[in-house]
Order: C-alpha cells, then sequence, then structure tokens
C-alpha cells in the first residue's frame, strides 16, 4: 500500500537562520511521502535564506503573497490552497519536529479513519537556550479534549496537528478575521 502525501505548510515572513533548523527536521522524518509548502507573508529580509530552502530532500513549492496579511491564517490558507497532500501540517519557522511525527501521526490517522486530527506531545525550549534545556511540556491530553481546550485548561500547539485534507475542507480552512494575542 503507497504511503498518502502529507503536506507541510511552512508560513514564513522576514525568517532567521531558524529556518534551516525547521527545515533540516523536516528532512529528517522518516516518513517518505511528504511535500513542503513554503509561504512567504511578504517578508522584506532573509530573502537568501528562503533561496537556501527550497533545495530539499522532499518536493518543495515556494509561495509569495503580495501584501503582509498580519496573521498567520492567510499564509496558512494558501499553503493548504496549493497543497496535493491527503494529509496537512504546519511548522512554523522556529519549530523543530521529532523525526517520528509524521509517520506515527499518519499511521494513527489511517488506523483511526474517523478521526479528523490527531496531535502530539510538545516540549517548549525558551528563546536562545541550549536545545537539551527543554523548561517544560504542556500537559498531556487524549481523547474527547474540546471542553478543556474551550475552557482554555490547556493549547495544541499548531506544530503537533496533523488534519485531514477533509477536516481542513469541512470547517472552511483558518478564520481569517481572527487575530491571536498573547500576554497580558
Amino acid at each position: 500500500m503507497s504511503q498518502p502525501l502529507v503536506s507541510i505548510i511552512l508560513p514564513v515572513f522576514n525568517p532567521n537562520s531558524d529556518i534551516l533548523e525547521v527545515v533540516k527536521s523536516i528532512n529528517e522524518q522518516t516518513y517518505t511521502n511528504i511535500e513542503i509548502v513554503v509561504v512567504d507573508d511578504c517578508s522584506t529580509k532573509g530573502m537568501e535564506l528562503l533561496g537556501l530552502i527550497t533545495n530539499n530532500r522532499f518536493p518543495t513549492i515556494l509561495l509569495k503573497l503580495p501584501t503582509n496579511s498580519g496573521t498567520c491564517a492567510r499564509p496558512l490558507n494558501v499553503g493548504c490552497g496549493a497543497a496535493s497532500g491527503a494529509f496537512f501540517s504546519v511548522a512554523a519557522q522556529d519549530d523543530l519536529l521529532h523525526p517520528k511525527k509524521i509517520e506515527t501521526q499518519v499511521h494513527f490517522m489511517l488506523e483511526n479513519p474517523s478521526f479528523g486530527m490527531c496531535f502530539t506531545d510538545s516540549k517548549i525550549v525558551p528563546v536562545n537556550a541550549p536545545k537539551q534545556k527543554i523548561s517544560r511540556t504542556p500537559r498531556r491530553r487524549s481523547g474527547m479534549v474540546f471542553e478543556d481546550l474551550f475552557l482554555q485548561r490547556f493549547y495544541i500547539p499548531s506544530t503537533s496537528v496533523i488534519l485531514r485534507r477533509e477536516a481542513y475542507m469541512s470547517i472552511g480552512g483558518y478564520d481569517e478575521s481572527k487575530f491571536i494575542v498573547t500576554g497580558k
């Protein structure tokens, strides 16, 4: 049986050298049927790095938005619209993926065809900290998590999610009218 294609959507804006690390972590995936869709949200610097990230183990599509959207929803929707995969995953320009992330999640999703998405555990690494210094791990959750999410008892980092194309289509994509505000 052939592996379904997974599209990893990578929205970027003014990328720095961290983007090379996330692309390296994508290239180190044990799963072999991946495409990378990079969506540049009208960067004004770091353009030389975009040229470096298109030479990958996996086919890579590079899209450039004509104006900055001000939110990640627009680049994600553009990326998903250009993607060919049966599954979508997101990688931020400062994230690292575990080498078995995609393989493990696709296997789970194929065994659970009624699930629209699944997520993994994550580790939070402080900015500028050595990668060995992990600050915390979000509380583990499984099963029906909607109530906990709704009541903001925990969150699901977007990079930890894999989503079926049909699930994405059924909700109409990411809501481009919303902004995420963090902090106080």
